[in-house]
């Protein structure tokens, strides 16, 4: 028995090309076919078993990238050198099939000598290499553990672009003409691409990259508009309604914690493969339900596009909860057979930015707040929101945790409430507001103002705090708003281990609760 890795790239270089959810689509989508075709033209030969990703050779297409960047596969052979061969066949024919197809979807499918070109190009620009070890070498490892690190240095080896020649992704995913419809441009090359209408052929409906009951492409419009855009001087904008929050979108990167320790652990990665499937497939429709636009779901990883709160009134933070829930039904057969760090969880990164903010520096912010925050501690969810002003709202909290409920009971509760539907958040400094609506902007001046003294309370207890809340906002305690966010704060002094911390937990909850009910000027 001989065992292969395949690794296939350049995934994050090529998302970063992306200006517009189509582009990041298609791009996404690309990769996992090539996945998808390599697990195809491999299972093919008789003795042959793909063991990641999760292989149904007639698995129905739903429109969302599902097969991860790594091909795992084990096979009976007889001769080691005729297999190797195989393998670089396959691969070049998979290059060669991407190429053309490209050239197609670029309108020079009856150009023999620019298909060739653009083919040769894609030979270049993709990076797929493999790796094989012998059941010696394997020993009492799995797959995946014997070929890991293997497989990771492999990663870091990209091919090196011809000087001056054309890019031509860079083209298929070219940015519009400002004014121009969303349909033009590189939007009508994606939409009237082979990929595309592969998945239009099969009778899908509520495929994720079209808007919903039309025969358009989402843009970044739409999506922070939950789904409601209007025309601007020949431009789509969003339908806001007369809230801020419609005017952001969110971009969400989650991965899942310590999978490879527990592979390793429970040394079965078929089955691992498996639970990343209906895992992947279980928020994929999750996310298209709740208004937003998967972009690849494959593996334990999820990329997605969402509205901060969708027209159901349902906010991000509860879909991402609903998202890790999911991770850990899925993932219980597992970690009931481990223990303690072994145990696997997922993490979440998030970016949420203004609607014109570049799709690219959203996509890098939410990786950075994935791998520089939440997997640092794990099972985390760490957010950065970028306001068109120019200030920024980070935070981070643990899934499941009581912080988190809390979170959730409060931004809820504030969003219910008759008043904030009516009115919002006044502008006002909050010295002689008595309104419920202005409560939200006036506790954060003043907590901001007075932020010695209410550290110095926070340090005391809960008590003291109180305390300190009815002093300072004693014209306002009957407030509705202010008795939730009394409630929120001294929860959070109650509960923390570390009071330095607090303070900060403290206005992350009020700052983005007032985003949330914040109304245009």
């Amino acid at each position: 028995m001989k065992y292969y890795g395949i690794t296939i790239g350049p995934i994050n270089a090529t998302l970063a090309l992306a200006a517009k959810p189509a582009g990041l689509w298609y791009a996404s989508y690309m990769f996992s076919d090539i996945t998808r075709m390599l697990c195809a033209y491999l299972s093919a030969k008789d003795g042959v078993s793909i063991l990641s990703p999760y292989y149904e050779k007639n698995e129905p297409i739903d429109g969302i990238g599902s097969y991860h960047d790594r091909v795992l596969f084990s096979v009976d052979v007889d001769d080691p050198e005729d297999m190797d061969s195989f393998v670089q066949e396959v691969i070049q024919r998979v290059k060669t099939g991407v190429g053309n197809r490209l050239a197609r979807d670029l309108g020079h499918g009856e150009d023999k000598d620019k298909t060739e070109k653009i083919t040769a190009y894609m030979h270049r620009y993709l990076c797929i290499h493999y790796l094989s070890v012998s059941d010696a070498e394997k020993g009492d490892k799995s797959v995946g553990e014997a070929l890991s690190a293997y497989l990771d240095t492999l990663e870091l080896y990209e091919n090196i672009p011809e000087s001056g020649g054309e890019n031509y992704l860079l083209t298929m995913f070219g940015v519009m003409e400002e004014g121009s419809d969303q349909d033009t441009a590189s939007n009508k090359n994606i939409k009237n691409s082979e990929l595309v209408k592969r998945i239009l052929n099969t009778g899908k409906k509520n495929f994720q990259l079209f808007e919903k009951g039309r025969n358009r492409i989402k843009n970044l419009a739409y999506i922070s508009g939950a789904g409601k855009t209007k025309k601007k001087h020949g431009e789509d904008i969003p339908d806001t309604g007369g809230w801020k929050k419609w005017k952001y979108y969110a971009v969400v990167q989650a991965d899942g914690d310590n999978l490879g320790e527990a592979g390793r652990m429970i040394g079965d990665d078929l089955k691992i493969s498996e639970i990343c499937k209906r895992y992947t497939k279980r928020c994929a429709k999750l996310i298209g339900e709740k208004g937003g636009m998967a972009i690849f779901a494959g593996g334990d990883d999820l990329l997605f596009l969402a509205p901060v709160q969708n027209r159901d009134g349902e906010t991000l933070f509860t879909l991402c909860s609903k998202i890790s829930e999911i991770y850990m039904e899925e993932f219980k057969e597992v970690n009931d057979k481990l223990s303690g760090i072994a145990q696997t969880s997922l993490s979440m990164g998030i970016a949420v930015s203004y609607w014109k903010f570049p799709l690219y520096e959203a996509l890098k912010k939410a990786k950075d707040q994935l791998f520089q925050c939440a997997k640092k501690t794990k099972n985390t969810l760490a957010i950065v929101l970028n306001k068109s002003g120019g200030s920024k709202i980070e935070g981070e909290y643990l899934f499941g945790s009581e912080k988190e409920k809390r979170y959730l009971e409060f931004l809820d509760n504030v969003l219910e409430k008759e008043v904030s539907a009516q009115g919002g958040v006044s502008k006002g400094e909050g010295e002689n507001e008595q309104t419920d609506s202005g409560i939200l902007h006036s506790m954060l001046y003043h907590i901001k103002e007075y932020e010695a003294l209410f550290r110095k309370a926070i340090e005391c207890g809960e008590k003291e705090t109180g305390i300190c809340l009815d002093n300072m906002f004693e014209r306002s305690k009957s407030s509705v708003y202010f008795q939730e966010c009394r409630g929120m704060m001294l929860h959070l002094v109650k509960s923390s281990h570390n009071p330095g911390d607090v303070y900060k937990e403290i206005l992350f909850a009020l700052r983005f609760v007032h985003f949330f009910a914040e109304k245009e000027e």
